[in-house]
């Protein structure tokens, strides 16, 4: 016997209507591009839970129904290199032996992640880290990230996918905040939960007085996944555009609680749709830890202060302004839907931060947008102070955003260059020597520039320029010569490289 979708309102079980898009006219989401090899990549970082990220990693491989199209980036957190990291840890537990040396030989899917390693000390919360691991992004077809201690369904990647090709929709992403992994036995085949899920319903402000979702409600008996006014952080499953248009903000240090909302809002409109899964993919460990992250006050009052810059929420103190917005660039709003339109769609005003009316969690309503606008294009852009509209992936050399053809071609954003054309003149340093050759000519340029300004300056002045002149140009030599040679070079290539042994 089938039961009726529906979804909890916290007193009672709401119907769902499925049927969200006839209220637009007959205007659908782009369907899907062609699809390509099925490959994923898993962005996981930790801080000092090696042991739980090792299984993490083991339950990745065994659960998948084909995990030779699983890629992980791995961004660890350390204490120190004397311990063993989570991918030695995970090496050893997989029969690889206790030499590290000996694990890209015989480690298992040893070639299938890459790391970056960062010391516990300077690590600067989730938020950063999670902007770290798309140093270590491919050109795989689906991103999926979660928390370093998950565990997953059988055949999870089976199931992602067709939970994602089910919803035609181009711009679709899977998420909801995983179910306890303590209760996967309820939560599976034949379990009293098997067909609930968690959803997120309504928003919130957290101490610092910034949005927030709230604890998540359930839906359950979904037979096709049902569009949500949030995101997880602990999963979420998309194609791999979604990080060329809406990378993590490396610039938000030290926040914890509210990393989500800044970042759905941006997805969002840049016209990513959220949905609900019909069943738990991804479970999590809510085991509590001692584990702290490296705390900086004035760092994380920095960050709330851009999280207000990007939702346009003034406060007594601080007065936001366009320039403001414009100089977020690609971390900012997209231009494909309205800010208003999404305050509308979460059901809270950001200005007077209060709830507003919007459409019942069980029938969110779908706002359409413009296709011919690119996801990349932004809604406010400083075009005198440009950042490149791509972030800087140096392993994905084959953006999908940027092909000049194909259905998913972007339109020209205004004030600056096509993606691919600026990617085709981009340097990217891959080791330190050529990091310090290009920092090299980057002073040489500089010199040039002060040397012709100081043309009609003043004796003392010219003076000066000179002095500051031989003094970085020492500097220069010297670093150098130290990033290309020596033990330290050789052991900072490999910490900045994610090498596999440290």
């Amino acid at each position: 016997m089938a039961f009726a979708p529906q979804v909890y309102n916290g007193i009672t079980w709401d119907e769902v209507d499925m049927s969200i898009y006839d209220k637009n006219d007959g205007i659908m989401p782009e369907p899907p591009a062609a699809p390509l090899d099925g490959s994923i990549f898993i962005n996981l970082a930790h801080l000092k839970d090696e042991k739980r990220c090792a299984d993490t990693i083991a339950r990745i491989f065994s659960k998948a129904k084909d995990p030779k199209r699983v890629f992980i980036g791995l961004v660890e957190h350390n204490e120190n290199t004397k311990m063993m990291n989570c991918l030695a840890t995970f090496c050893i537990n997989a029969g690889a032996g206790n030499d590290v040396k000996n694990h890209p030989a015989v480690c298992p899917h040893y070639d299938q992640i890459q790391t970056l390693s960062v010391f516990s000390k300077g690590a600067k919360g989730p938020t950063v880290s999670r902007a770290l691991g798309r140093k270590l992004l491919g050109n795989q077809e689906f991103c999926m990230q979660i928390d370093s201690h998950s565990s997953f369904i059988p055949n999870w990647d089976e199931v992602a996918i067709q939970e994602w090709a089910s919803i035609n929709n181009e711009y679709a992403v899977l998420s909801n905040r995983p179910a306890d992994s303590a209760e996967m036995a309820e939560y599976g085949p034949g379990g009293s939960k098997e067909k609930v899920v968690n959803r997120f319903c309504n928003v919130e402000l957290n101490s610092a007085r910034l949005p927030m979702f709230s604890a998540p409600t359930q839906a359950r008996n979904l037979n096709k996944p049902l569009i949500m006014k949030g995101w997880s952080a602990a999963f979420s499953f998309a194609k791999c555009h979604l990080e060329e248009s809406t990378p993590y903000d490396f610039f938000l240090p030290q926040i914890f609680q509210g990393e989500e909302f800044p970042r759905f809002a941006r997805m969002w409109t840049r016209g990513y749709d959220v949905y609900t899964p019909t069943r738990n993919i991804v479970f999590h460990d809510y085991t509590p830890t001692d584990v702290k992250w490296p705390d900086s006050g004035i760092q994380r009052k920095w960050a709330q202060e851009r999280i207000r810059t990007l939702l346009q929420m003034p406060t007594p103190n601080f007065e936001v302004t366009e320039r403001m917005y414009s100089n977020l660039n690609l971390y900012g709003l997209g231009e494909r839907r309205s800010f208003t339109d999404f305050m509308s769609f979460v059901g809270f005003d950001l200005q007077t931060k209060v709830a507003i009316p919007s459409a019942p969690c069980s029938n969110p309503k779908w706002y359409s947008y413009d296709r011919s606008i690119s996801a990349l294009q932004n809604k406010y852009t400083d075009v005198d102070n440009e950042i490149d509209p791509l972030p800087i992936m140096p392993l994905r050399s084959k953006p999908v955003l940027s092909q000049p053809n194909g259905s998913l071609k972007t339109a020209k954003p205004h004030g600056i260059g096509h993606p691919h054309e600026i990617i085709e003149h981009l340097r990217v340093p891959k080791t330190i020597a050529e990091e310090a050759q290009y920092a090299q000519e980057a002073f040489v340029k500089v010199e040039h520039q002060l040397a012709e300004s100081a043309e009609g300056a003043p004796t003392p002045v010219k003076f000066l320029v000179v002095i500051w002149l031989i003094g970085i140009s020492a500097w220069v030599i010297i670093f150098a010569r130290r990033k290309q040679g020596g033990a330290s070079g050789r052991t900072r290539r490999k910490m900045m490289n994610g090498s596999k042994n440290h």
